[in-house]
């Protein structure tokens, strides 16, 4: 906070954060009209002199705009699969895990900033997504390759959020549904419905023209995400899983002893999974470990919205050092947010935690449905999120197929046509295809994920740096990527195949 700017006369003397040096009247205004404060220390003319003037930046609302609007592209969906995530690697090893690939999470989005920088610098032009970075450092083949995994990973983020939706709300607007139409509907026919219904709105939001447009919802996805992960933990608090006692709202049971498995078989119940795991530190076997490595990964992915939340930035204010602070706060809120998420969700249904943590909650419980609601407006708010950069690739494709002009700005009609087509091909996929939420993101996660997140940043990093120690560092993102993408990829096809 308070870092100056490159631009500063060294004369000048320092300021403190959020201290202004500079009480005499202003000749300019230095406020923006995108913006109520600026994000750094900028020169203004006091009297006709150069006078520092300090404002901090956990004050700005630039700042904020992009720093939820960052963290709103990772958060969503994907928080409902962490506690699951843990169950497979564990607590202590859910946590490292976590720790590690968000640290790696956060390096490579600055690298992927610092990379579009360099490549400015060297006189490439329409930096404002991810594909074109890529295009500029990598060529036209790698940057063909990555946009077909950022447009599926799109695809695939928007099919996991509609099945999250219809997942959360039909325990909600079921008895609603058939109290209205005076019939009783079928579950898969009240979840077509409700899904139906979501993609209306979906697509009402996917026809927002730029990204920022976003930032109020994104702070609403945000303390969405927040009420959970306080259920979360007041839930793990007050009824922890023990050895014995440790049944969910549904009468699975978390920790079962070797009486209770006895009884199980000689009942015929399926309360019990067959074993007396219960809550374990460390993973117990390296496939638990793979399958929950795309899990978390897929849920730290901002990097694909990185470029676009950058290049819409305020030009005052778009430099590399204040990006690196963007995506080191929003990083810091999904961390502060995912690892309670996992810790207390693990901690509270053991071996039986779901791949959505809200399906091991009853119908009934009054705090549980609020939480439903509230991930429900998260998603709602992700959807559009993870759809904007697919509709630049799609735009890419339509102005190379009609031979238009490239940069040719889009039209409302090209962005209507195209958020309904989009919104109606998840539709479909989502009715007919698998709803299997932590195998959704799994596989997307894995594919996808590891190749967005980590091994393009790195590859970057490793064309365009000129120190040892950032294309090192690349390399790391680059192996990182690769593993994630192989182990995790080979780990959920063959446990959807089974």
């Amino acid at each position: 906070a308070g870092v100056a700017l490159s631009n500063l006369p060294s004369s000048q003397p320092p300021c403190a954060p959020g201290h202004a040096m500079a009480s005499a009247p202003l000749e300019r205004p230095y406020m923006a009209a995108d913006s109520r404060l600026m994000l750094q220390l900028l020169p203004l003319k006091a009297d006709g002199v150069d006078s520092p003037k300090c404002v901090s930046l956990l004050l700005d609302g630039a700042f904020w705009t992009a720093v939820l609007t960052t963290a709103n592209a990772a958060l969503g969906a994907g928080v409902l699969a962490y506690p699951f995530a843990f169950r497979n690697a564990g607590l202590a090893g859910g946590a490292l895990l976590l720790l590690l690939l968000a640290a790696l999470s956060f390096v490579s989005l600055a690298f992927l900033v610092q990379a579009r920088a360099r490549l400015a610098d060297r006189g490439h032009a329409q930096l404002a997504a991810y594909g074109e970075v890529v295009r500029a450092g990598c060529g036209g083949v790698a940057a063909s390759c990555v946009e077909v995994l950022v447009l599926l990973y799109a695809f695939g983020a928007c099919w996991g959020y509609l099945v999250l939706l219809a997942d959360v709300l039909t325990p909600l607007l079921n008895p609603l549904l058939d109290s209205l139409l005076h019939a009783s509907l079928s579950n898969f026919a009240a979840r077509t419905v409700i899904m139906a219904a979501c993609t209306v709105i979906c697509a009402l939001l996917c026809l927002l023209r730029r990204i920022s447009a976003l930032r109020y919802s994104s702070a609403l996805a945000v303390l969405a995400v927040l009420f959970l992960v306080v259920m979360l933990v007041n839930d793990s608090i007050r009824s922890p899983c023990r050895v014995g006692a440790c049944a969910d709202e549904t009468g699975l049971e978390g920790w079962c002893t070797r009486a209770q498995l006895v009884e199980d078989d000689a009942r015929a119940l399926k309360r019990c999974d067959g074993t007396t795991d219960g809550v374990q530190a460390w993973p117990q076997d390296s496939s638990n470990l793979f399958r929950s490595l795309p899990l978390i990964a897929f849920a730290l992915q901002c990097h694909i919205q990185g470029a676009s939340v950058y290049s819409e930035m305020p030009e005052r204010v778009r430099t590399p050092r204040v990006w690196t602070s963007v995506a080191f706060a929003a990083i810091a809120i999904v961390f502060c947010l995912y690892m309670p998420t996992g810790l207390a969700g693990y901690a509270k249904f053991g071996v039986q935690t779901q791949g959505d943590i809200l399906t091991n909650f009853n119908v009934k419980d009054s705090l549980a449905d609020l939480a439903r609601g509230c991930i429900a407006t998260a998603a709602l708010c992700a959807f559009p999120m993870q759809h904007y950069p697919g509709r630049i690739i799609i735009h890419k494709i339509f102005l190379t197929v009609s031979k238009s002009p490239a940069g040719t700005e889009m039209s409302m009609r090209f962005i209507v046509v195209e958020a309904l087509a989009f919104c109606l091909a998840v539709l479909a996929l989502s009715v007919s295809a698998g709803d299997s939420l932590s195998a959704i993101f799994q596989l997307v996660g894995a594919i996808c994920g590891g190749t967005v997140i980590f091994s393009v940043p790195g590859v970057l990093a490793m064309r365009t740096a000129e120190s040892r120690l950032t294309r090192g560092v690349g390399l790391l993102l680059l192996l990182v990527g690769g593993f994630i993408a192989v182990a995790g990829s080979y780990v959920t096809l063959v446990q959807m195949g089974a």
